[in-house]
């Protein structure tokens, strides 16, 4: 009897540990449906959820950005201040919108024009990260969050007060980012899909494109068009294509705002 009783003492004693074991061990795994950190980023820990929802938005639409330009934009993006003032979260939106491109493009505006503008000292060092950590010149979604990061004041003091006014389907605007780099214009980079959808029809009846000396005007081919040659490809709907941002007509410019 003596034996019976200490040989049930030991098993009820292993129970008893081995659920002890088992609520510590559940007790640490991940809640369901709580964000993860999924590039393992300093700084974008569970107690930074946009961050962590920016990650998981890199992540499953990563377009042409490298790793390294995905973990200079959350290193950015866990910078409080400067993602406020910059709007960051909504201007990664832009890029992958398959419905509107002057939509996610003018709620960022929005949203970035109601923040209190960024220091300049701050925002011009964190340009110069963004540009050296991604390598833009490698990634048209890397170059056009360069533009827009490096030109933040400009795109504050021509589009905040007339935001509505913007017209992103201007066939002028879509061009290629060296155009654009060349002449200092801030622009975006939005899919093919959303371009098309919204702004299709306007951009098939674009003008013909100034000619060469002594050469005749050729039409220019609209890049929701078909390939004019039947054994090319048309470009793929993800395809980044990209758009400046429009000039404000005069008549819509702030009087006190110089033309």
């Amino acid at each position: 009897m003596a034996f019976l009783r200490g040989f049930l003492s030991v098993l009820v004693a292993s129970i008893a540990a081995g659920m002890v074991a088992g609520g510590t061990t559940a007790s640490n795994a991940p809640e369901p449906g709580k964000a993860t950190n999924v590039l393992n980023v300093p700084g974008s820990g569970s107690g930074s959820p946009k961050v962590n929802a920016l990650a998981a938005s890199l992540a499953s639409n990563p377009g042409d950005l490298t790793d390294a330009c995905r973990r200079a934009l959350l290193t950015l993006a866990g910078d409080e201040t400067l993602s406020t003032c910059a709007n960051l979260f909504a201007l990664d939106e832009i890029r992958h919108s398959k419905k509107s491109i002057s939509g996610p493009i003018k709620t960022w505006i929005e949203g970035m024009c109601k923040a209190s503008p960024c220091d300049t000292a701050s925002l011009t060092k964190a340009s110069k990260l963004f540009q050296s950590s991604c390598e833009t010149q490698k990634s048209v979604n890397g170059a056009a969050f360069y533009s827009i990061l490096s030109n933040l004041a400009a795109i504050r003091t021509d589009a905040c007060k007339n935001t509505s006014k913007l017209d992103f389907c201007e066939p002028s605007l879509a061009g290629h980012r060296k155009k654009w780099e060349k002449q200092g214009r801030p622009f975006f980079s939005v899919s093919k899909e959303a371009y098309c959808l919204e702004c299709g029809e306007k951009s098939a009846s674009q003008p013909p494109a100034d000619g060469q000396a002594g050469k005749k005007p050729s039409p220019k081919q609209s890049v929701c068009s078909a390939p004019a040659d039947p054994k090319q490809k048309s470009a793929p709907a993800d395809k980044a294509i990209v758009v400046s941002l429009p000039s404000l007509p005069s008549s819509t410019k702030p009087a006190n705002q110089s033309k």
